[in-house]
């Protein structure tokens, strides 16, 4: 991807640091829905169990999705103040390629990368 995108090694550590930093974060919210999806799973199954104690449990596992929505915008943020216009279209295009000769050709159906186009910001 380096050598694909033009990064200077600025920008790749830069990147590096944010995976680090983040990986911790990324792992607790995966876990807590997780565990969250199991409980409700379990709950759902079990007769006695209200209705109540259900949307609790919805609402604990909708939070933790949640959670990880805001995760992935805000990586996806840091990544995009890091890279140039230019860079990101590379990435785009990079990936495209990986994902359409590596046997992932199914996400390229529905996947926005599937009509890739000029990378703007606002």
């Amino acid at each position: 991807m380096r050598m694909h995108c033009q990064l200077s090694n600025e920008q790749l550590g830069k990147i590096a640091r944010l995976h680090m930093q983040d990986a911790k974060e990324h792992e607790k919210i995966k876990e807590k829905m997780h565990k969250s999806h199991h409980a409700f799973r379990k709950a759902k199954m079990q007769p006695g169990t209200e209705d109540v104690t259900l949307r609790k449990l919805g609402k604990v596992y909708a939070d933790a999705f949640t959670a990880m929505v805001e995760y992935h915008i805000k990586e996806r943020k840091a990544v995009h103040d890091i890279l140039t216009l230019d860079q990101m279209e590379k990435l785009l295009h990079f990936l495209h390629e990986y994902l359409l000769h590596s046997g992932y050709k199914f996400f390229l159906i529905a996947h926005p990368l599937s009509s890739i186009q000029t990378v703007s910001r606002k």
